[in-house]
């Protein structure tokens, strides 16, 4: 592979999926973006995506979303017991997430090579809408246990974001 060119598939990844979110989460390919240093400085929003535009009205300012975007990996595709790659991510994640007050809500969207893209959330969707493939039991550092949820993206993207995620605001 030519040198940089795994920076700009990652970029274009991102690009892509911060129009797929702001179109599925304020009907707008353009409130989100990719964070210009890619979540490398810290700026009022945490994370890869991050608002661009002002938020609609009913949301006061508050953007309570933590998204971060992987691509490619493919000696890292995770597997019922050899989650390790996704692990870090997700603990990189709640790290980052205990630095905001208001980012609590995590959301990778990883595109493993040859895979489906899927998200994983600290969310749980209406369990009755079957929408979850597995679930990541996590440790976190005070030995609390969590659970982090993985979904396909493209399977989400069919439904209203605010009825798969009503307590959100």
């Amino acid at each position: 592979m030519l040198p940089g060119k795994s920076k700009a598939k990652g970029n274009k990844f991102e690009n892509t999926t911060a129009k797929q979110l702001g179109l599925w989460m304020f009907d707008s390919p353009t409130i989100l973006g990719r964070h210009l240093t890619s979540g490398a400085i810290k700026t009022a929003w945490l994370g890869d995506i991050v608002p661009v535009k002002q938020l609609p009205a009913k949301f006061n300012g508050s953007f309570p979303f933590l998204f971060e975007c992987k691509h490619g990996y493919a000696n890292d595709v995770p597997t019922f017991i050899k989650y390790t790659k996704l692990k870090q991510w997700i603990d990189k994640c709640l790290e980052e997430s205990e630095q905001s007050e208001t980012q609590k809500n995590i959301y990778i969207i990883a595109k493993f090579k040859y895979k489906p893209t899927i998200l994983i959330t600290n969310y749980l969707i209406n369990s009755n809408l079957k929408l979850f493939t597995v679930a990541i039991p996590i440790i976190k550092p005070d030995n609390t246990l969590i659970y982090f949820y993985s979904y396909l993206f493209n399977d989400l993207l069919e439904f209203d974001f605010f009825k798969l995620f009503p307590d959100i605001y």
